[in-house]
């Protein structure tokens, strides 16, 4: 027996992040606006029970019968439990490995396009790219809100990556797909993972990563020493964004997490102030995530091309990309 799926992980932006103090548990609450953008890694999945002697010999067997294979085109990145999308290979062996036989190689080509650390989810993406593929071909018939519910145990990003995957992919079985809760929009809250869907916003946009990499945990632990000058309500974001006032919607795109990490790392503040006085007809400038991924919002797809090229002189990864609807 042997399936193959090929699936697309989409890279996200944060319309707006707002952080509460620090739990007991040490997490902080958000409140936050996530939206899916063209920009993709391509995920390919074969799952086989014909495994060689030198499969067996050259991977690890999992406790309950399967081995996990996985590449990416990118040298640095690790191909063990190290990689977000082996541990979800594992979570989905692990909850369900009973209901599929045979047994057999879960072999996974992750083709990498999203920058590595930079704020837009290509991790999270990845791994919800390989839960979504496993349930489709061993056909376990599961609902995307019981996926997310999986998914919110590897990490907070990756209900969201489901979710939009779900509206995305057109390989997915049609549950998914057609799942009230599928949308490449969402308002999150809580650790991340309480969601709610949001008429997605429909723009092109330019996207500028600098060669840096900035830790999410870091960034996380300084905001609660930042004096945060002005929050977003994301009440009235999703109000605009649901009846298409963007200028409504733009006045309220803030990313609270710029308070620590533009003071903390001068390159990505001078980054978003070089983007804010040369983008001509930008409508907006933020940083995504915990950075350095800073984005401008244009009006037309000419427009963000053209700053691309720009800024890929500049020796940044630069890329425009439509958001995804």
């Amino acid at each position: 027996m042997e399936k193959t799926i090929v699936l697309f992980s989409y890279a996200k932006i944060n319309l707006s992040i707002d952080v509460g103090d620090v739990m007991k548990n040490g997490m902080h609450p958000v409140d936050m606006v996530m939206q899916q953008i063209s920009l993709r890694d391509e995920i390919s999945i074969r799952f086989t029970d014909e495994i060689t002697a030198e499969a067996i010999n050259r991977f690890e067997v999992n406790p309950d019968g399967f081995q996990i294979y996985l590449r990416t085109n990118l040298r640095y990145l690790p191909n063990n439990r190290h990689n977000l999308a082996w541990k979800a290979a594992e979570l989905m062996i692990n909850e369900y490995g009973d209901r599929v036989e045979p047994k057999g190689l879960i072999e996974i080509f992750i083709k990498k396009r999203i920058p590595v650390a930079a704020g837009m989810a290509g991790g999270s993406g990845n791994a919800a790219a390989i839960m979504h593929g496993l349930n489709a071909m061993w056909e376990l018939g599961l609902s995307l809100e019981e996926l997310c519910e999986q998914g919110a145990k590897l990490g907070s990003d990756i209900p969201f990556c489901l979710m939009a995957q779900a509206k995305s992919n057109r390989d997915l079985p049609e549950n998914i797909r057609y799942s009230n809760i599928a949308s490449t929009c969402a308002r999150a809250r809580g650790t991340g993972t309480e969601l709610s869907k949001v008429r997605p916003l429909k723009s092109s946009i330019l996207v500028v990563t600098p060669r840096l990499s900035i830790s999410t945990r870091t960034v996380f632990a300084g905001i609660d020493e930042c004096r945060i000058s002005d929050r977003p309500n994301n009440d009235k974001l999703c109000r605009a964004l649901r009846y298409g006032d963007k200028s409504a919607a733009y006045s309220e795109m803030i990313n609270v997490l710029e308070e620590f990490t533009l003071k903390e790392y001068p390159e990505v503040a001078e980054l978003k102030q070089f983007m804010s006085e040369t983008c001509e007809g930008a409508r907006k400038v933020l940083m995504s995530g915990s950075g350095p991924t800073v984005f401008a919002i244009f009006d037309s797809n000419n427009q963000a091309k053209k700053y691309a090229a720009t800024f890929k002189e500049k020796s940044c990864f630069a890329f425009w990309a439509r958001t995804m609807i």
